[in-house]
């Protein structure tokens, strides 16, 4: 949503001399509608002009589920259409329109464009065991992450040690809970939670510290989310804080069975992906 915008913003870091194009990683990802693979080809393309780059470091498959491609009109879409054309978040009757595209043949794109220099990685986001253990099956190229919700409501462990065993990088997205209002988590806040309050006045820290903390353990990369500058320097400023057991265990035992904030399969697109 926002490539045009970065790609300004990298262009004129590069050109003012603050960083040259190698010492940055730039990540976009492949959106639900374009998994066939003349449109996964056709957005990433619209990605690098948008970016002004000539490759991108890593592209993502952003869910496993698939959409139609339907014009703003409410017509079949063709690899002519202009992208901003495509409906996002096609419906028909208030359902999803989706498309019958296997994860391979995405996959199979995917790999070609690292084969063309477009992409140095390549990725998935909200893929289960079940679906990681498919693409390591077929996979000529192992996706180089899997970019999936963690927080202490939500630890997703099991996901995280078959990641790693199998030398996926894992990128935990919302680390610090979500604001979703999906229903089961609505108006749950890992920043009001009396057990990592306590936990970091015992250390003289912020939430957010305890928190990264956790996380930098367990997973290769932490992406939380901010748009005010002050939070986002704390999240890059951290200080990691050396808890001991007792502190560990409180934290393992705020995990819920039920602790998912981002479902949005299930809630938007009739899609149960993590069943």
């Amino acid at each position: 949503m926002n490539e045009k915008d970065v790609g300004i913003a990298i262009r004129k870091a590069i050109n003012d001399g603050l960083v040259t194009r190698e010492q940055l990683f730039i990540t976009t990802k492949l959106w639900n509608t374009y998994h066939n693979p003349a449109f996964a080809e056709i957005q990433l393309k619209a990605s690098l002009k948008n970016l002004q780059l000539e490759y991108i470091d890593l592209f993502v498959i952003h869910w496993p589920i698939s959409f139609d491609q339907i014009t703003e009109t409410g017509q079949k879409a063709n690899v002519e259409d202009d992208l901003s054309e495509i409906q996002l978040y096609p419906r028909k009757e208030g359902k999803i329109m989706k498309q019958n595209i296997s994860l391979e043949a995405t996959w199979r794109v995917m790999e070609s464009f690292v084969e063309r220099g477009f992409a140095k990685n390549i990725g998935v986001s909200n893929y289960t065991i079940a679906l990681m253990n498919d693409l390591l099956s077929y996979c000529k190229i192992k996706p180089f992450c899997n970019q999936i919700e963690s927080h202490l409501y939500f630890q997703n462990t099991v996901l995280i040690d078959f990641c790693n065993e199998h030398e996926v990088r894992v990128v935990a997205y919302s680390p610090f809970g979500g604001k979703y209002d999906y229903g089961r988590n609505a108006g749950r806040s890992l920043f009001q939670d009396e057990v990592l309050t306590k936990i970091a006045l015992k250390h003289n820290c912020s939430v957010t510290d305890i928190m990264m903390t956790f996380h930098r353990s367990r997973v290769w990369m932490v992406i939380p989310k901010s748009s005010q500058y002050k939070n986002l320097k704390n999240n890059i400023e951290f200080k990691c804080i050396q808890m001991d057991q007792q502190d560990l265990k409180q934290l393992m035992e705020l995990n819920k069975a039920d602790g998912r904030f981002n479902d949005a399969g299930r809630v938007f697109w009739e899609t149960p992906v993590f069943d």
